[in-house]
């Protein structure tokens, strides 16, 4: 039978370990994992579309002079 104290500093021990895997979501949840990265890809999707607008504009530009 382990005493308060050897319990009370297992705790101190293995407590901080366990908290900082299991609190974060990104280290756990599929689900979450999956739509943090159906975001990248949406958000780089939407950059590149923000590009390629500013290329054809820029391409529109220069045609044009």
């Amino acid at each position: 039978m382990e005493t308060e104290s050897q319990v009370q500093s297992y705790v101190k021990k293995f407590l901080p370990q366990l908290m900082e895997k299991y609190c974060d979501l990104k280290k756990i949840d599929k689900i979450y994992q999956a739509n943090e990265h159906i975001n990248d890809i949406v958000l780089t999707m939407s950059q590149n579309i923000i590009k390629t607008q500013q290329n054809h504009e820029t391409l529109k530009v220069i045609i044009y002079i």
